[in-house]
């Protein structure tokens, strides 16, 4: 992981290859940018791309990164430095944990995740935390992991966990209010 001030990316470009784009790996806050004969633009899912100059960089947090040669000109640079703020890795084994796929109508997604740990045990194993989601998606599963129909949004949901590991088997139980529905 790059801290404060390091170099996040150093990009060339040129007539042969007008355009570059860079996956940092996680999502940093950009610092300092310098873009000499190229726009530079900054995007957190790799898809929307959105203008970055040295006046908005400050407010941005971005994943990927992107060069693209201004015209009129045949090479130009760009250079982007890490901010001051949080930096957000992946961590896989969560994104695992809450992709459901067991059978049939389930939790299969939610935003406005909060999370407390609501037991404090003198074994890790026995620990539990409380996650509350805000709108929560239920539904079947297709067999590449879609959403299948009827789907039905509630309010609200919680989930469970017990222990450390959110793929321990067993460790983590959703709870949906079926009143909602």
């Amino acid at each position: 992981m790059k801290q404060y001030g390091e170099t996040l990316a150093a990009l060339s470009v040129t007539t042969e290859k007008p355009k570059m784009t860079v996956d940092a790996g996680a999502i940093y806050p950009l610092g300092t940018v310098w873009a000499q004969r190229c726009s530079l633009s900054s995007s957190l899912d790799g898809v929307r791309f959105r203008k970055v100059n040295e006046k908005n960089a400050g407010q941005r947090s971005a994943r990927w990164l992107r060069a693209e040669l201004s015209a009129g000109h045949s090479e130009g640079s760009a250079h982007i430095q890490v901010g001051d703020g949080f930096v957000a890795e992946p961590a896989a084994e969560w994104t695992d944990a809450f992709a459901r796929r067991e059978p049939g109508e389930a939790w299969r997604g939610a935003d406005g995740i909060y999370s407390t740990v609501t037991h404090i045990a003198p074994l890790d194993s026995q620990r539990k935390s409380l996650f509350t989601f805000g709108d929560t998606f239920l539904s079947g599963i297709g067999r590449k992991g879609q959403r299948t129909k009827p789907i039905t949004m509630v309010n609200n949901s919680h989930a469970v966990l017990t222990g450390l590991d959110p793929l321990a088997p067993g460790a983590l139980s959703f709870r949906v209010p079926r009143d909602q529905q």
